[in-house]
């Protein structure tokens, strides 16, 4: 054997020891290794992204692997190209990524996680379009610990894919909501309403992406401790007397025990709690005041009364826009957030 076929095979073994052997990216162990040689290096700003393709179990079973790996292969060569020459791209697992991203801070990560999501809508395999879920996390300064921001970016991650209708973990969301509907006066269109209205007023507040993903799951969930209120008390078409209202309020704090006990919906668990705690202190559970009450719960408190007094219930009629404004204006500073109401009434406005 002369030594340029050595060099071949040597080259070639090097090659598989540190590669996928689907999709050509660098393989879990490699990206590991080159991680930590980054972190030892010293040179901040470290950013990690993890990805993951929404659904591709669903793929697999219905249009058989030969496409399913096709739809991978398609979609680590998108990501490669998005993330940039600078990015190491490996694949982290079955059909997840990691891209590690030297020189690389928050708002740069950023950018870079949106070039790939558009990159990826590019992605068709058999008229099938998929999905991906992003998280990040950055390491600014060595008294950081990387594995930690490891777990961050992962974590986000499975976040955002809780969020997409394409993965099988929508049905978490789906399934509690729809019992909730079923049990409660509110609808969907409530829900749905909720989600549109937090979103525009989370983002002019300039609320970060992993706070607008917990909006939109606090928006849908924030009142799912309904499920273990008694139908008398929560089907009843008049006012609440003195004991039916306290078992009504402890639905907070189920709210938070079902939150707190899934680690899809435990991010949103503390906000659940608060989110009928009052600007003056006199809400519940904890009588919280002011900045106390996290700002989501705060959010979600004034639209959640908006859209409850403007539309009609078995028990009421439904107030005008103007009306409901007026009276959200008036609460401003007892009930909600200063601050809120002013960006909220600016909205409509």
């Amino acid at each position: 054997m002369d030594s340029r076929t050595e060099k071949d095979i040597e080259k070639k073994l090097s090659f598989l020891n540190t590669h996928d052997k689907l999709t050509g990216l660098y393989n879990r162990s490699y990206f590991v290794e080159e991680l930590k040689k980054l972190d030892l290096f010293g040179i901040y700003p470290i950013s990690v992204v993890i990805a993951d393709i929404n659904g591709m179990k669903i793929v697999n079973e219905v249009f058989g692997f030969e496409i399913g790996d096709s739809m991978l292969k398609k979609t680590a060569a998108s990501i490669v190209y998005a993330a940039g020459s600078n990015s190491i791209v490996a694949r982290w697992g079955g059909d997840e990524f990691a891209i590690l991203m030297s020189d690389t801070d928050e708002i740069a990560v950023e950018i870079k996680c949106q070039h790939i999501i558009h990159e990826c809508a590019k992605v068709k395999e058999s008229n099938i379009k998929p999905s991906i879920a992003l998280g990040s996390a950055t390491k600014k300064n060595p008294y950081q610990n990387i594995n930690h921001i490891l777990a961050q970016a992962e974590d986000r991650m499975y976040r955002h894919k809780l969020l997409a209708t394409q993965s099988t973990q929508y049905s978490i969301i789906s399934s509690l909501s729809k019992t909730l509907f079923q049990r409660n006066a509110e609808t969907e269109e409530h829900a749905e309403r909720m989600r549109k209205i937090s979103s525009i007023v989370g983002k002019t507040l300039g609320l970060s992406r992993d706070e607008l993903d917990n909006l939109y799951l606090l928006s849908v969930l924030h009142d799912i401790g309904k499920l273990a209120i008694s139908d008398n008390v929560l089907s009843k078409p008049g006012k609440l007397d003195d004991y039916e209202w306290i078992e009504m309020k402890k639905h907070c704090e189920i709210g938070f025990q079902i939150a707190s006990a899934s680690t899809e919906l435990s991010n949103i668990a503390e906000y659940i709690l608060s989110h009928h705690e009052r600007w003056d202190g006199n809400g519940y559970p904890q009588g919280l005041k002011g900045k106390e009450i996290p700002k989501l719960s705060r959010i979600i408190a004034v639209v959640d009364t908006y859209d409850v007094i403007t539309h009609e219930q078995p028990y009421k009629t439904a107030m005008s826009t103007d009306k409901a404004l007026q009276e959200i204006k008036r609460c401003s500073g007892s009930q909600f957030d200063p601050k809120v109401v002013e960006t909220f009434c600016d909205i409509f406005s």
